[in-house]
């Protein structure tokens, strides 16, 4: 009888241990763990789900949550969709929603269960697991939304290089009808409206490029503090007396590798946006300063901790955005404002500019009470010259130039406008037919060409042409440069222009070319 009496006690003994190892575990979960009736009331819920979903227990969470489906569930149709897996397969994984917290927070959970039946009440009900996975489905929208931006760069970026050709010949070719008109023709009036579209939608293309990080970009010192005090009439020039503007650099030196007029049309978008968030008046700061990186910056991005940044904080104290925009505020065409009042895309061009600076874009914004943008762009350690540079009248010549590109259109202006101005021209659709071209005129000293051509392009052009012809000057011309082009291993940032080409800017640097190869051979 004893013997019997202590294996009993033994066996009561072991399950109270293994009851206390379930309870710790229960108590100690890293997940909520509960069991909920069908009718949708907890029967036990462990210290983590209470504090997944907000409450100081798990006894004032079972007491306060009389329907799951109306009390947790933001969507209660999503409840009646788990239920009905859930009774049909037995079991639920992964089951992701939204739950509202007891403070109103609305939270991403990932829930899974089965189907378990009461042995004393023969009552079925569910036992499971929900863990928060708020901050994991955060990092999947960013890196969605980085995707997106990224396919969305691609398709602009061909749309803007096959309407660049377009605007060439548009823009090129009003421009030598202009010049040919007498100051009193009243036809001009018309063509200057012409040149005026022109110029308008070489804007939209141009912050197209910049969105899709295409626009070529010409990359020198520059001073922040100086280049922004520079433009400060300019930005003045864009807000109405009732805005203040204050502008404020911390710090003097802060040298950056930048396109100039890049970095202004920055400024010059984000100031615009701020005028329209403050249509009753306001104040505009603008801050100039150095800081390095904290570890998180953002989390889609990974910045170096240890480099210095020089940062550009524009600070309105307008209407704010509301936080369900926020995310969308750089995309491409997206805007609040009313129709025609603008493009939606000031925001993404200074997204793709930033980007393509090798710099970072934030925002903060309360509704309001106003927004700040911080532009993060990588101080480099070079000493600042700043240099005057005269503008010089444009000249002809009566040297002999090749034209290479495939577009017969654009071919033509090109043409036309140097033949006005003296020149000899040579066309060819592709570069076979230009090396063709060469071989058979050796007083050819310049090669006007377009990087992506059928058969072969501009870069293998230069390639099997300089071979031949050592002392040939090359131009290439193109919608835009792709960033992983291989470039010959020469300056191409003066030896490119982009299109739509502009007349007189082609002329210049034409003629530039054209002497320094004259001074090269003497």
């Amino acid at each position: 009888m004893s013997k019997i009496i202590e294996e009993k006690l033994k066996v009561e003994q072991e399950l109270r241990i293994a009851e206390e190892k379930y309870r710790n575990l229960f108590e100690n979960a890293p997940e909520g763990i509960y069991e909920t009736t069908q009718d949708g009331k907890f029967r036990t819920a462990n210290p983590k789900l209470a504090k997944i979903l907000g409450y100081e227990s798990p006894e004032e969470l079972i007491e306060s949550v009389k329907d799951i489906s109306t009390s947790l569930y933001v969507d209660p149709t999503e409840r009646r969709r788990f239920k009905t897996i859930l009774e049909k397969v037995g079991r639920v994984e992964g089951f992701e929603t939204q739950f509202r917290r007891k403070d109103g927070k609305i939270i991403w959970v990932s829930l899974s269960a089965r189907v378990l039946k009461d042995e004393r009440t023969g009552a079925i009900y569910y036992e499971g697991t929900c863990e928060d996975i708020t901050e994991k489905k955060q990092m999947q929208a960013q890196i969605f939304h980085a995707q997106k931006l990224e396919a969305l760069g691609t398709l602009t970026g061909g749309i803007a290089h096959d309407f660049n050709n377009i605007l060439t010949i548009i823009k090129g070719y009003a421009t030598i009808l202009a010049s040919k008109m007498e100051d009193g023709d009243f036809r001009k009036v018309y063509v200057d409206q012409i040149l005026q579209a022109s110029e308008k939608a070489y804007g939209l293309i141009r912050d197209l490029l910049a969105f899709s990080r295409k626009q070529p970009i010409k990359l020198e010192p520059v001073d922040l503090p100086s280049e922004i005090k520079r433009i400060e009439k300019l930005l003045r020039r864009l807000l109405p007396e009732s805005i203040e503007l204050e502008i404020n650099s911390f710090e003097d030196g802060l040298v950056v590798m930048a396109d100039k007029t890049q970095i202004s049309q920055i400024l010059f978008n984000l100031t615009t946006n701020a005028r329209d968030a403050m249509p009753d008046g306001g104040k505009l700061t603008v801050n100039v300063l150095r800081r390095r990186l904290d570890s998180i910056f953002v989390k889609d991005e990974k910045p170096r901790t240890k480099d210095a940044y020089a940062i550009i904080e524009v600070s309105d104290t307008g209407c704010g955005i509301e936080e369900n925009v926020l995310p969308r505020i750089f995309d491409p065409f997206f805007t609040t404002k009313e129709p025609g009042k603008g493009t939606g895309l000031g925001l993404a061009s200074v997204y793709g500019t930033v980007k393509q600076h090798g710099g970072y874009v934030t925002v903060k914004s309360t509704v309001g009470k106003g927004t700040t943008f911080r532009i993060y762009l990588p101080l480099v350690d070079i000493k600042f010259v700043y240099e005057e540079r005269e503008d010089i009248p444009v000249k002809g010549g009566s040297e002999k130039i090749l034209v290479v590109e495939d577009d017969s259109i654009v071919r033509s202006f090109v043409k036309e406008a140097l033949e006005t101005h003296g020149y000899t021209v040579f066309e060819a659709k592709d570069g076979e037919e230009a090396l063709k071209v060469l071989l058979s005129d050796k007083d050819i000293r310049l090669v006007i060409t377009d990087i992506v051509m059928p058969k072969k392009g501009g870069i293998m052009l230069y390639r099997e042409a300089t071979e031949l012809r050592k002392d040939t000057k090359f131009l290439f011309v193109s919608g835009y440069p792709d960033q992983n082009m291989d470039f010959p291993a020469m300056d191409h940032r003066y030896n490119f222009l982009s299109k739509p080409l502009s007349y007189y800017e082609l002329l210049s640097k034409v003629r530039e070319l054209l002497d320094e190869c004259f001074r090269l051979r003497d």
